[in-house]
């Protein structure tokens, strides 16, 4: 077999027989041998094609010139095949699983971090960005969250094994992105170096004496409501939620649509994805990623193609597309189960508000029962039947004094007797 590298580098011979299928450890490490043996990839821009990808007569999208870094048709069927990647449940294990399990290349070993918590596993040199599946003018693309999650402890061999594992510049050896930063790659890696622990030191300590924190790894929390994209140093992965997954499953948009928007959407992803705002560490998995910019048209024809299948997929949590850094035209789809991923932490809510309390002395507090046990109870107070008051003294007349009465009655008399007796002097 060979080793395609489309005018990067010369082929490197691979012989690849097998002669039966292959178990997902001798797979995972067969992928990670050919990815060691790819030559330096410039971190120049590269150009997203204008036209769309031609098709068959069945409608499938063409791969382009330069999609496939391998050559060998056993091969390439063993990686587009989703039963052998993805594995199955308690029978086979999933290839993505066992490339993870083998460690980012540039923080192999046992390495203790600042904080005083083994990471052993945490893979620093992935990212995980958010995207909108049709973005609008406030869109913008964001880091994903982190979750920090318990890992069992590995043993001395399963350190040493990791080990074994090359580093990230033998693996990816970016040259141009290399030379401009040698100075602090000679900083890191000697601070990396100081920080390893060889295997005899491991073995040799006493336990009683290690005092070591329990071992931790960083994941990624993919978004529940956008598009997710993850890089490795092995490929990457395409996270599509329910709500996108409804988009896209819309009856009434036709295929060439669907296919317009999934274009679209990576299209504006790779034109706005900031690489120089991020930190050296993780800018060779960024320049992986823009190795895709060739591919866009022909991934959103591909993933509209092959809809129905993908869609078949879902169990409720949505859809995962996987693909390697050999064949990254072949997305392989997944289930999205909820153990995939830890769920995003909790906002830590306010504590309930209670009255203070006073608290005693245990002697204190026993004098004070006794002494209200001697006070005898106070008697219940008696019960008052209502009685209606009288109505105000406001409320009634005020009769004249019999005087007053009698003297006013005999005016009247006398004025009638005047009138009589003066009429006729009239």
């Amino acid at each position: 077999m060979t080793v395609d590298n489309s005018g990067e580098g010369a082929s490197v011979p691979e012989p690849t027989s097998f002669s039966r299928q292959p178990g997902s450890t001798f797979l995972a490490q067969k992928i990670r041998g050919l990815i060691s043996s790819f030559p330096a990839l410039s971190s120049r821009f590269l150009l997203s094609p204008k036209d769309p990808p031609a098709i068959d007569s069945d409608g499938r999208p063409i791969p382009p010139q330069g999609a496939l870094r391998v050559q060998d048709p056993e091969l390439i069927s063993l990686l587009s095949n989703p039963s052998i990647m993805n594995g199955s449940d308690g029978r086979r294990q999933s290839v993505w699983s066992m490339l993870d399990a083998m460690q980012s290349p540039s923080l192999v070993g046992n390495v203790q971090s600042v904080d005083g918590n083994d990471e052993y596993g945490s893979d620093r040199s992935s990212i995980m960005m958010y995207s909108p599946l049709i973005p609008t003018a406030d869109s913008v693309i964001e880091l994903a969250e982190v979750e920090t999650v318990p890992t069992p402890d590995p043993s001395p061999s399963d350190r040493w094994f990791s080990s074994l594992w090359p580093d990230w510049s033998t693996i990816w050896p970016f040259t141009e992105w290399k030379n401009t930063n040698v100075t602090q790659e000679h900083e890191s890696s000697s601070r990396l170096a100081s920080t390893v622990l060889s295997l005899e030191t491991e073995s040799s300590a006493d336990p009683q004496e290690r005092r070591r924190a329990a071992p931790i790894r960083r994941v990624w929390i993919p978004s529940t409501t956008q598009l997710s994209f993850e890089t490795m140093w092995w490929g990457y992965r395409i996270y599509l939620p329910p709500p996108v997954l409804a988009i896209l499953d819309d009856q009434s948009v036709e295929a060439a649509k669907q296919a317009t928007v999934l274009t679209a959407a990576l299209t504006w992803f790779f034109t706005n994805l900031p690489v120089s705002s991020f930190p050296p560490p993780l800018q060779p998995a960024m320049i992986l990623l823009q190795r895709l910019v060739p591919f866009i048209s022909y991934l959103g024809t591909f993933i509209s193609w092959s809809w129905g299948t993908i869609r078949g997929f879902d169990k409720g949590h949505g859809v995962i597309l996987t693909a390697t850094w050999l064949l990254p035209i072949a997305l392989i789809p997944g289930t999205w189960h909820g153990r995939d991923v830890p769920p995003p932490s909790a906002p830590v809510s306010p504590a309930p508000s209670f009255p203070p309390l006073l608290l005693l002395p245990s002697e204190m507090s026993t004098s004070i029962d006794e002494e209200a046990e001697r006070v005898p109870p106070i008697p219940s107070a008696p019960r008052l039947t209502p009685v209606p008051l009288p109505p105000s003294s406001d409320d009634l007349p005020l009769p004249a004094p019999h005087g007053l009465q009698k003297s006013a009655s005999k005016g009247k008399s006398r004025m009638k007797i005047i009138r009589k007796l003066t009429r006729p002097l009239t």
